[in-house]
C-alpha cells in the first residue's frame, strides 16, 4: 500500500480485538488525587480500576496526557510537570509512563499514547482550584517565541499551524521522543481536540501538509517497529463525517490508500457517526473504524456512574 510495506505481524496487530478503545486522561488522576503521594501502586490501582471490573470490554487504553507544553514523562523537549507526586517519583527513578505501560500490559490491554494535535494550555495544574486557573494565563513559551507558527483563533494563545514546516518538525520531535523511549502499542493523533490545524477557510487546499505529517509519523513508527521487532500502530481521531474531515483538511482517502493509518476513531461528543461513508472512503484498505462516544461530555441521560 503506497510507499509502505507491512509485515504479517503488523496486520495481525491491526486486527486485534478492540471492543472498546478507551481514550483516557490520566493526568486528571494525579491532579485530582494528589493524596497518593509516592504510592505508585495505589495510583495504578485507581487508574486501572475500570479495566479490572468484572466483564470489562476495554481492550485498548489510550493515555491522553493533555497538559500542553508539559511532560509527565522523560523529556528533553518539554519542561517537566511539577506535580508533587511526579516529582517524588522522578527523584526515585520511577517513570509514570513506564508504569502505565507495564501495568496495562500485565492486564492484557493495549496501551496507546495520545497526542492532541492542538490543545488549550491549562498550565501546570497540580490541583483544580482558583490558583490553578491562574496557570491558564501563562504564555506557552514556544508559542510566545514563534507567533508566526500560530493560527489566531478562538483560543487566546493561538493554535499550531501545520502548514508551517517548523511546526510539523517540532510536533514530530515530540512524537519521536515518546516513540523511541516507551513501549506503547500505538500512537493516537487526536485531530478533534482542538481545531483548526490549518488556516481557516483554506484547510482542504492545504491538506497535503497534514498528509505529509502523517507520512512522517508513519515512517518514524515503522522505523521504531523494526528496531523493537514489534508493530507500532497509528490511529487518528477525525470528525464524524467524511465531509467534516475534508472541511478540516484531513484527506482520509489518501491516508487509507497510502497506508498512513491503521485505525480511524470517528467523532467526538456525539453518537451520530456516518460509518457507511467512512467505509466507502477507505475502500478496501485495512483500516479499522471505531465510532466514538464521549461518556463524560454526553447528556445527563447517558452519565450513570462516573467512577
Amino acid at each position: 500500500i503506497g510507499e509502505f510495506t507491512f509485515a504479517p505481524e503488523h496486520q495481525a496487530a491491526v486486527n486485534r480485538q478492540r471492543r472498546i478503545f478507551f481514550q483516557y486522561d490520566p493526568c486528571a488522576d494525579i491532579q485530582q488525587r494528589g493524596g497518593f503521594g509516592s504510592d505508585m501502586d495505589a495510583l495504578m490501582g485507581y487508574v486501572f480500576d475500570f479495566a479490572d471490573m468484572p466483564g470489562s470490554q476495554l481492550d485498548a487504553i489510550c493515555i491522553d496526557v493533555s497538559n500542553e507544553g508539559l511532560a509527565h514523562y522523560r523529556s528533553k523537549i518539554l519542561p517537566a510537570c511539577q506535580h508533587p507526586g511526579l516529582m517524588q517519583w522522578r527523584e526515585q527513578g520511577i517513570d509514570y509512563f513506564d508504569e502505565l505501560i507495564r501495568q496495562g500490559h500485565k492486564r492484557g490491554k493495549e496501551i496507546w499514547w495520545g497526542l492532541r494535535m492542538n490543545e488549550i494550555e491549562r498550565g501546570d495544574l497540580a490541583v483544580y482550584d482558583i490558583k490553578a486557573f491562574a496557570e491558564m494565563k501563562k504564555r506557552n513559551p514556544v508559542k510566545a517565541a514563534h507567533p508566526d507558527w500560530l493560527i489566531r483563533s478562538w483560543w487566546w494563545q493561538g493554535f499550531w499551524n501545520y502548514a508551517v514546516k517548523e511546526v510539523r518538525d517540532y510536533r514530530l520531535s515530540i512524537v519521536r521522543e515518546v516513540a523511541e523511549q516507551y513501549d506503547f502499542d500505538g500512537v493516537h493523533l487526536d485531530y478533534l481536540r482542538h481545531t483548526p490545524h490549518l488556516p481557516p477557510g483554506k484547510q482542504w487546499e492545504n491538506r497535503e501538509h497534514l498528509t505529509g505529517f502523517m507520512r512522517d509519523v508513519r515512517s518514524l513508527l515503522q522505523s521504531q517497529a523494526a528496531k523493537r521487532s514489534r508493530p507500532f500502530l497509528l490511529a487518528a481521531r477525525v470528525p464524524d463525517s467524511v465531509e467534516g474531515c475534508h472541511t478540516d483538511g484531513l484527506d482520509i482517502e489518501t491516508w487509507a490508500r497510502e497506508g498512513l493509518v491503521d485505525v480511524l476513531i470517528l467523532g467526538t461528543r456525539t453518537i451520530n457517526v456516518a460509518v457507511a461513508s467512512f467505509r466507502k472512503a477507505v475502500a478496501d484498505a485495512p483500516v479499522k473504524l471505531i465510532p466514538g462516544f464521549d461518556c463524560f461530555h454526553a447528556t445527563d441521560g447517558y452519565h450513570g456512574d462516573q467512577s
